[in-house]
């Protein structure tokens, strides 16, 4: 699992990778920025929609809408990755775990019609 600071470092890079034009005139880029300031400095709801998916798709999540209403700062992004991540790996722990009742299932019916 990534560490919160792993994901800061990630999604700092797909902001980056946006390229957009206030990014020169951007203060240092922290986990306390707000994506208000970044509103003020020119990030409009196209990019702002275009960094949410990219980093839906960098991760593997989906993040609800309802929890990018809440965002505010790139800590806020973190978090919500973090928790999406942890659901997505409990979710592939508990199919990994119904795949295997089902094999054992499937092997004693096998097993016990050949005896």
């Amino acid at each position: 699992m990534l560490t919160n600071s792993q994901i800061f470092e990630e999604i700092k890079k797909i902001l980056i990778g946006l390229e957009l034009d206030w990014f020169d005139k951007a203060p240092i880029i922290t986990p306390d920025f707000n994506l208000d300031n970044a509103s003020r400095m020119g990030m409009d709801s196209f990019d702002t929609l275009e960094f949410f998916m990219q980093i839906e798709e960098h991760f593997g999540i989906d993040i609800p809408d309802n929890d990018i209403m809440h965002i505010s700062t790139l800590s806020d992004i973190c978090a919500c990755v973090q928790k999406e991540l942890v659901k997505k790996q409990e979710k592939q722990i508990e199919q990994k775990k119904n795949t295997n009742q089902v094999k054992t299932t499937l092997f004693k019916r096998i097993f016990t019609k050949t005896r």
